[in-house]
């Protein structure tokens, strides 16, 4: 069946909201949120290390996930920024951050891609909107933290996935299967998060029969094909065992595995904690900011109307074995649920970012049941023939009438959060919880500006160190975790200070400032630090 064009206007539409993502995503990348995040830092130079010596940092070759600071991250954002420092020949935040950047993209064209799919043109436009200025589409894409990949691939895969169901073609199927493969690289709570999801989306569709068994093995063999690694490295860990080395790749053992915090109390206060923190804030700065929240205040009624109707329409449809295409969201959406109420260290919006395009879908369809309620009421009220009220309840013009006003709402949110975002957020929440700034501009100086080999305290995590001095991973010879010296600098500061030492600490730090202003130090600033030699 051939697609009807589009309008003109539409397309002007979306060509403007998808330039105004762009901006979204784009705009001062490099420096927004200010510093490096720990775990940011950490990926960054194990992609450092992968594109310039094929091992990571403790000099595992190719390993199919990344120890990191012990407990472990996931491997995919590492390589995709790996690929970029080797063809670039550069290791700055601008690179470090464009992976996350487009893959939200892709993610932003893809749910408009779904919801178009699902719910219609109409709702396609205004998602177009709302994917660009919802907070957390926004924020998760700016920095590179390895589980934010999930959601933007995730939404491409279910993309695949709606259109492999259409076509039954052998090839769609497969390709999905690829990609959700790639999916299970991003994040480790997304084992059981996106296997529950695509467990019960498949047998729904052969339970209505909108697949077959060969097109769900189709889908299935690439993404076992791809995750066995990935297992390996779970019964590996679980088990205690030593790392494993399969031709060029390295399934690693983690000294800090964290397998065993997944747990089963506290379900209903892990719930109430999970829907808490997706929909408002989790405490977090770089997760969603307490005026904002996550999809603004605007959304939380259309979010709970929309989840809990969504609900209720898929068991009566279940009960009477009626099909629909947006049962697969309520799958995805408890599915996250489920891993939030699990996760025994508590849930947070990185933890559960795999859930938000299915809360998106919520307020969409919370939106459009309160519409449609609305008007139901308006009309069911008796009114005056040839008044002023019966012209107003013309469907057609509260339709209007209604959007326009929920439009309106929504970008005078979108304004407050783009100014304050890109512009008073930087000093506002300076300095970040586990933000730093690299130093390449100091550590140079202290080697060629004092040229003394003095002992060098340094106010930070040694991977900043590492980082900002490109460190050879075969010089550095990490054999811990966190190690407290490397060289002549040490990563922490000493409750005496030695006159003859050099200082590196953060431009914040006030207390320890003063004491050493109180002594014979010059003194080198350099973004958030202070040089005292």
């Amino acid at each position: 069946m051939k697609e009807e064009k589009l309008p003109f206007k539409v397309k002007a539409i979306y060509l403007a909201t998808a330039l105004l993502a762009c901006l979204m995503h784009f705009y001062r990348l490099g420096s927004i949120p200010y510093g490096l995040h720990i775990d940011e830092a950490g990926m960054a130079y194990d992609a450092f290390c992968l594109a310039n010596y094929s091992v990571d940092r403790y000099l595992n070759h190719f390993p199919v996930y990344l120890i990191n600071y012990g407990g472990g991250q996931s491997a995919l954002y590492a390589y995709l920024t790996a690929a970029l420092i080797r063809i670039s020949g550069d290791v700055n935040p601008w690179i470090i951050r464009l992976p996350g950047a487009l893959i939200g993209m892709l993610g932003y064209f893809s749910g408009v891609a779904v919801i178009r799919k699902c719910m219609g043109e109409k709702w396609g436009l205004l998602s177009s909107f709302l994917l660009t200025s919802f907070p957390y589409f926004i924020m998760q894409s700016r920095f590179g933290l390895d589980c934010n990949l999930l959601l933007g691939i995730s939404t491409f895969g279910i993309w695949m996935l709606l259109k492999a169901e259409e076509k039954k073609k052998m090839i769609f199927f497969i390709l999905a299967g690829i990609v959700w493969g790639f999916c299970y690289y991003t994040y480790a709570l997304g084992y059981l998060g996106n296997t529950l999801f695509l467990g019960a989306v498949l047998l729904y569709w052969l339970y209505h029969k909108r697949i077959t068994w060969k097109n769900a093995f189709s889908f299935g063999i690439p993404i076992l094909l791809m995750v066995w690694p990935l297992v390996l490295m779970l019964v590996i860990n679980s088990l205690g065992m030593d790392e494993l080395v399969i031709g060029p790749f390295t399934i690693p053992h983690l000294p800090q595995y964290r397998g065993e915090e997944l747990s089963f109390s506290n379900v209903w206060g892990q719930f109430c904690a999970a829907w808490e923190a997706i929909l408002t804030q989790d405490g977090l700065s770089y997760n969603a900011l307490d005026s904002f929240y996550t999809m603004y205040r605007i959304s939380i009624p259309f979010a709970i109307i929309g989840a809990i109707r969504m609900t209720i329409d898929i068991i009566k449809d279940m009960i009477h074995r009626r099909y629909a295409r947006y049962h697969i969201f309520c799958f995805l959406l408890y599915a996250w649920l489920l891993v939030g109420i699990i996760t025994g260290s508590g849930p947070n919006i990185n933890r559960l970012n795999g859930i938000f395009l299915a809360l998106l879908i919520c307020v969409l369809y919370g939106m459009r049941y309160s519409f449609r309620a609305f008007k139901d009421w308006m009309e069911r009220r008796p009114v005056k023939k040839d008044s002023l009220k019966e012209a107003l309840l013309s469907v057609k013009y509260l339709d209007r009438k209604i959007v326009a006003i929920i439009l309106v709402v929504y970008l005078c949110c979108f304004a407050s959060f783009f100014h304050y975002y890109f512009f008073v957020y930087p000093q506002d929440v300076y300095p970040q919880d586990f933000f730093a700034d690299t130093c390449k501009d100091i550590i140079d100086f202290i080697e060629v500006g004092t040229g003394e080999p003095k002992v060098v305290y340094m106010d930070a995590s040694y991977i900043y160190y590492l980082l900002s001095a490109e460190v050879n991973p075969y010089e550095a010879g990490l054999t811990e975790t966190n190690p407290e010296t490397y060289w002549k600098y040490v990563f922490h500061l000493p409750e005496e200070i030695d006159e003859n030492a050099i200082y590196i600490i953060r431009e914040t730090n006030t207390d320890y400032k003063s004491r050493l202003q109180e002594m014979s130090f010059d003194v080198y600033r350099s973004g958030m630090y202070e040089c005292y030699y």
